[in-house]
């Protein structure tokens, strides 16, 4: 029997012992049947027939039958992630909690779904036309009018900076606007109702957030530009829903580059049902990581939980495990040649 660690009498006359190579019995036997790991630096018996072991990489706990064989095993290893504090979720949602509150699954920032769009600049939230849309943080609004192919839209500078960067919120495909250029905004403030003017398919809010050099609202919206060249991804601007988190990372490829429409799989998300979530995919070309982040993926309104991620680099399949928290970010990158 190798070195013993821990002995732990589990009944009247039986002990059972933790090593560094598994768990024992006092005869010798090893009954370390349900965990290919070998090391074990704690043990705890639970009832007859169970115990626990604690591990470098997390716990098991096996339950045995009479012949000391394998019938049930849970496993918890330490997540591959580290959380983070949020760093500038400074904004409210443009959607009241008591709306509809959720960003479409299908076309986040970034997304392409599946490669039959053009690279999305924003994200979507889907309500009835005239639902109230806010203001999702104090500011000055710099337009107000008919933008790319009539949509109605809102642009708002922002009183916060970020890093010397100016930060603007602009809202797509309203019917009605209710405010003007110059007027002074607070969040929550109802600055329009949510239509499909434009270049739309649907009543939806198209929300985007830009985070530019300069102060030049022609940078911002254009009704030319279809990728304005400054935005970020709102899912790391506007607070999570409340009790969930956020999760973002990188994807790298072997030469150190970042990996364009990759899909992220793994994520879990029971709302909404109308846009089920499949996938998260990784920024193209014509998308832009937070200059806080540097991000090449984030998705936000995660429930709280751990998760295993995949995707493929290189023709490799790459897994991540990750833990989400509420009000957290869980930080998580993939590939051998990241910076």
């Amino acid at each position: 029997m190798p070195p013993i660690e821990l002995l732990a009498r589990v009944a009247p006359g039986r002990v059972y012992a933790a090593t560094r190579q598994g768990v024992y019995e006092q005869d010798g036997d090893a009954l370390n049947l349900c965990d290919p790991v070998p090391a074990a630096t704690a043990f705890l018996p639970l009832a007859p027939g169970w115990y626990t072991v604690g591990r470098p990489t997390g716990l098991v706990s096996c339950r045995l039958d009479q012949g000391l064989t394998l019938v049930g095993i849970s496993y918890q290893q330490r997540p591959d992630t580290e959380l983070d504090a949020l760093r500038h979720t400074w904004f409210e949602r443009p959607i009241a909690l008591t709306e509809q509150p959720y960003i479409d699954q299908t076309y986040r920032y970034g997304s392409t779904m599946g490669g039959n769009f053009q690279q999305h600049q924003g994200v979507e939230f889907n309500n009835p036309d005239g639902t109230p849309v806010h203001a999702i943080g104090d500011g000055v609004v710099v337009f107000a009018g008919p933008a790319e192919q009539g949509a109605n839209t809102v642009a708002i500078r922002h009183t916060r900076k970020l890093k010397n960067l100016f930060v603007y919120s602009v809202y797509y495909h309203n019917t009605t606007l209710l405010t003007s250029v110059g007027r002074a905004v607070k969040a929550g403030d109802v600055i329009a109702t949510v239509g499909n003017t434009g270049r739309a398919t649907n009543d939806h809010l198209h929300l985007e957030v830009h985070a530019a050099p300069v102060d030049s609202v022609a940078l911002i919206v254009d009704p030319n530009e279809r990728y304005p060249r400054y935005t970020v991804n709102p899912e790391l601007w506007i607070r999570p829903l409340p009790g969930t988190g956020i999760v973002a990372g990188q994807v790298w490829d072997a030469q150190g580059h970042p990996v364009p429409q990759a899909r992220v799989y793994g994520l879990m998300k029971a709302e909404p049902q109308e846009t089920p979530f499949s996938y998260a995919e990784t920024y193209g070309e014509h998308n832009h990581p937070d200059p806080a982040y540097r991000e090449h993926f984030a998705v936000s309104d995660v429930e709280p939980g751990d998760y295993t991620l995949a995707v493929v680099v290189d023709g490799k399949r790459l897994t991540r495990r990750i833990r989400v928290a509420a009000g957290r970010l869980s930080w998580v990158v993939f590939g051998s040649g990241a910076h």
